[in-house]
């Protein structure tokens, strides 16, 4: 087990059918809505971790020069990627919180390069608070809103309130659409597919649950189909490939997590990760499409190690753990029935 230095956090990680693992890092939106207005150049960056290597240091991926991409602009959030069948093509897909507004910025990656190269910048109405995306095609995705409102003041008053009115929406790049497709969520967060594609997975994080979406391959429309209580607020989520097993990375105590957000390094807060393993699919059960399920704590911490917790993404007996504003972990999995 060992620390990988990351300066600016390491807040979602995906991986690669290469093992390579993408970080997004350097998110600022989470800070105080004062001290956010007032940064106007960031710091965000797309960090590489190769699992083949785990020996390596992170490194930095380049941006190639593009007149419609603002690097001194990047504030990452979410990431998700589509990789072509035909040719291999990968392309990324990330929130961008921009100082007047939010984004969706799509890049081809270029491994080769070890670069980035920005390719359009997707915003839309509906597309207002976003936080996670998922893609499922070429400038296909999903995306998680974690506010109804855009005022920071109206978004106090719907957390204080506690407000069940966040949703989920679908872009469909090809037909230049985007749709609501799930709403009355309490502050959703990450938002994941099973690997075939027939389900959707979103963390409502205020409500504490895991919401499984049964999707509509047609329309992409989402029906949902069960919600399984945690009883942590989570973060993203990571599907593992093989046998669809949802990796969860938590904050065990939501205040917490809210002042580490704000006062950074002042304040420990806890870092947990846990695996939820769904059994036999029942269609026939109302409201519990997966009846049998177990959920597994795979790690725990009080904070003096690992403080925020956000994504942990698992690779034959590895584990990489990502964090709102801290560092990286990387560890070895040894007591994990699979």
């Amino acid at each position: 087990m060992h620390l990988i230095n990351v300066v600016n956090g390491s807040e979602d990680i995906l991986l690669l059918p290469n093992q390579q693992a993408l970080i997004s890092s350097g998110l600022h939106n989470m800070k105080p809505s004062d001290v956010v207005q007032s940064i106007r150049v960031r710091d965000g960056n797309i960090l590489l971790f190769d699992f083949n290597n785990p020996e390596n240091d992170v490194t930095e991926l380049q941006f190639l020069p593009s007149p419609d991409f603002d690097r001194n602009a990047f504030n990452p959030h979410g990431i998700s990627y589509w990789q072509e069948p035909n040719n291999g093509r990968t392309f990324l897909y990330v929130v961008n919180h921009l100082c007047d507004g939010d984004a969706i910025e799509v890049f081809e990656y270029l491994p080769d390069d070890g670069a980035l190269k920005h390719l359009k910048q997707i915003q839309h109405p509906l597309i207002n608070s976003p936080n996670d995306v998922e893609a499922v095609g070429r400038d296909m995705f999903y995306v998680t809103n974690n506010h109804y409102f855009n005022s920071v003041f109206m978004r106090k008053v719907e957390i204080i309130l506690q407000l069940q009115i966040a949703s989920v929406v679908f872009h469909d790049g090809m037909k230049n659409e985007t749709q609501l497709v799930a709403a009355a969520l309490k502050f959703p967060n990450g938002v994941s597919m099973s690997p075939d594609q027939r389900y959707v997975y979103v963390v409502a994080g205020n409500e504490l649950k895991l919401k499984i979406y049964e999707r509509n391959k047609i329309d992409n429309s989402l029906e949902l189909v069960q919600a399984i209580h945690i009883g942590y607020s989570c973060d993203n989520m990571f599907i593992q490939p093989n046998n669809g097993d949802i990796w969860l990375a938590c904050h065990p105590r939501i205040m917490d997590i809210v002042v580490h957000i704000d006062q950074h390094a002042n304040h420990k807060t806890a870092s947990q990760v846990l695996r939820i393993k769904l059994g036999i699919e029942d269609v026939s059960q109302q409201g519990s499409r997966f009846p049998d399920y177990a959920i597994d704590q795979v790690y725990i911490n009080d904070g003096s190690k690992l403080k925020g917790s956000s994504v942990a993404v698992f690779h034959h007996g590895k584990m990489l753990v990502g964090t709102v504003l801290d560092n990286l972990l990387y560890c070895e999995v040894r007591s994990l029935e699979e």
